[in-house]
C-alpha cells in the first residue's frame, strides 16, 4: 500500500507548485485536490456558512479562512473514501525533501491509533511559549491536553481514518476554522519538528485578512480566574507529570 500524500494548492500558484516539485522526487506521487479560494465566494455563500460558523462557535471566519477550512475537509473526504489507513498533508509553501517524507510515516507508524501528529515545530504563533509537551522519543513530543488550545498550523500534519472522520464530521456540522485542534475532538496530538514552514507571512492572503478583522480585548475577571487556574494546572503538569514548555525541549 502507498503512502497517501496530499498537497493542498491554489489552481493558479504554479510557482508554488514549480519549487515542490524540484525539492521533492516524489512529487508526482502527491495527490492535489485544488484548494478553495475563498475569496471567489458569492456573498450570498459567504454569509450563510459565516453565520452558522458564528452560532456555532461564536468566531467570525474570513473568506481565507472558509476557503482554508474546505480545501482540509475535501481532503478528509477523499481520505475516507480510500483503502489506505494514514495520510500526510502538507500545505504548498512547506519546505522539506523525501526524507522529510519517509520520517514523517516512519514516526507516525510508532504511535498510538487516534492520534494527530503535527509535522512542524515553529508554529508562527505568539502563545508558543505556553505549550506544555513531553518528550517520547528523539524529536517527538506529546502535547498536554491542557496546552491543546495553543497548537496552531496545517501546514503538515498527518491523520489516521479515525481522525480524518472527527475532523470531517465536526466541519460539516458547522465549518470552523482548519487547525481548531481542540475543538474537533478527543485525540492526543504529537509534533515532530519534520518540515520548515516559513516564518515570514507577508504573502498570506488569511495572514492579511486576520490583520483586518483583529478586534482589540481588554481583560476581564474571567480571564483572570483562567489564566490562574491555567496557571496552576500548568504546574501540576510540570512537577508531577514531567511535561515541560516546548521552548525548552525544542532549542
Amino acid at each position: 500500500m502507498s503512502d497517501k500524500i496530499y498537497l493542498v494548492s491554489l489552481k493558479n500558484d504554479d510557482i508554488r507548485r514549480k519549487t515542490l516539485k524540484e525539492r521533492f522526487k516524489r512529487y508526482d506521487e502527491f495527490i492535489i485536490l485544488e484548494a478553495v479560494d475563498g475569496r471567489q465566494m458569492s456573498l450570498k455563500d459567504y454569509y450563510s456558512t459565516l453565520t452558522n460558523s458564528y452560532k456555532a462557535h461564536r468566531r467570525i471566519l474570513s473568506p481565507g479562512e472558509i476557503g482554508c477550512a474546505r480545501s482540509h475537509l475535501n481532503i478528509y473526504a477523499d481520505f475516507l473514501n480510500t483503502k489506505d489507513e494514514i495520510c500526510l498533508i502538507l500545505e504548498d509553501d512547506i519546505v522539506g525533501d523525501d526524507k522529510s517524507i519517509q520520517k514523517a510515516f516512519e514516526i507516525y507508524d510508532k504511535l498510538p491509533s487516534n492520534s494527530l501528529l503535527l509535522c512542524e515545530g515553529q508554529f508562527c504563533n505568539s502563545l508558543r511559549s505556553s505549550i506544555l509537551v513531553k518528550k517520547i522519543d528523539n524529536n517527538l513530543y506529546k502535547v498536554s491536553n491542557l496546552s491543546k488550545r495553543f497548537i496552531t498550523g496545517t501546514c503538515a500534519y498527518m491523520v489516521d481514518k479515525n481522525i480524518a472522520k472527527a475532523l470531517k464530521n465536526s466541519q460539516d456540522k458547522a465549518l470552523n476554522l482548519a487547525d481548531r485542534w481542540d475543538e474537533f475532538g478527543n485525540f492526543d496530538i504529537y509534533i515532530s519538528d519534520i518540515f520548515i514552514h516559513p516564518n515570514s507571512r507577508n504573502d498570506s492572503s488569511i495572514e492579511k485578512e486576520r490583520n483586518l478583522k483583529k478586534i482589540e480585548h481588554k481583560a476581564n475577571i474571567k480571564d483572570y480566574i483562567n489564566t490562574f487556574f491555567y496557571i496552576f494546572k500548568s504546574r501540576i503538569k510540570v512537577y508531577i507529570f514531567g511535561y515541560k514548555k516546548i521552548v525548552e525541549c525544542m532549542k
